[in-house]
């Protein structure tokens, strides 16, 4: 009967050690992934839109050109406002969600989405 429980103390703890390596797996993959994020969050907060902006402004546009641009320029400032907090505060979460071991959580669609799409 002692060999019995040995053997399974044995498993349990084998299921144990294989389970810490997934996890610590789990967690490197998903920091690569936010770390990924944040580059490209950083890419997108850098482009050189507010300077066209700018630029497009002392253009003295009229007519349908000027409405165009109004419309334009309000979804920049509704994305800029809007949108930028959203991913910050998704890739924030994500990153102490990965911190907590909490891996399946991670698996936001908006931040998977986020990752995939082109900034070209």
């Amino acid at each position: 009967m002692s060999s019995g429980l040995i053997i399974l103390i044995i498993i349990v703890a084998l299921i144990l050690i294989v389970g810490y390596v997934v996890a610590v797996i789990l967690r490197k993959r998903n920091e690569a992934l936010l770390a990924a994020l944040e580059e490209r969050k950083e890419k997108l907060y850098n482009l050189p839109v507010n300077d066209e902006v700018e630029a497009v402004k002392n253009m003295h546009l009229i007519g349908q050109s000027q409405v165009a641009f109004r419309e334009w320029n309000q979804k920049w400032v509704d994305l800029s406002l809007n949108s930028f907090a959203d991913i910050e505060n998704h890739i924030f979460e994500a990153e102490n969600m990965n911190d907590t071991f909490h891996f399946f959580k991670i698996c936001n669609p908006r931040i998977i989405s986020f990752s995939n799409k082109n900034t070209d």
